[in-house]
């Protein structure tokens, strides 16, 4: 688990590599995987993306995931159904997808969004340590 400090300072990291990429995004252009954006930066800024890639690998556990009401039927009904294998392709498909919409919204953010992302992922981590606390004891 990342310490809060650790954390942010992580997440600095990625706002600062981010915003190398503000200015290469053509209007209108949006990407619907990790795989598309980095397909399409990789030519550009191949290191950026490089440390990108290792940073959300970092952050995953610390970053919202975005669930639809449909993405969450479908976990549901996986979960009931017991099929193991839809439920762990649903859930891969989740974060991949949150990863993306968290970079997207990071990217153009002004500083006031940028602190409500912060505090998003703060109180993520913040739970899990509570819930890490309440195993051990």
């Amino acid at each position: 688990m990342l310490s809060e400090v650790s954390l942010l300072c992580f997440l600095a990291d990625l706002r600062m590599y981010l915003a190398c990429f503000e200015g290469h995004i053509p209007d209108g252009v949006s990407f619907i995987s990790l795989e598309s954006f980095f397909f399409y930066f990789r030519n550009i800024l191949p290191d950026r993306c490089n440390q990108i890639s290792t940073l959300m690998a970092v952050l995953h556990p610390y970053i919202p995931v975005i669930v639809s009401k449909r993405s969450f039927g479908n976990l549901v009904s996986s979960y009931v159904d017991g099929d193991l294998r839809k439920l762990e392709a649903l859930e891969q498909s989740l974060a991949e997808r949150s990863k993306m919409f968290f970079i997207s919204s990071a990217i153009k953010k002004c500083d006031e969004q940028w602190e409500n992302i912060l505090d998003i992922c703060c109180q993520i981590r913040n739970h899990k340590e509570q819930a890490l606390s309440a195993q051990q004891i």
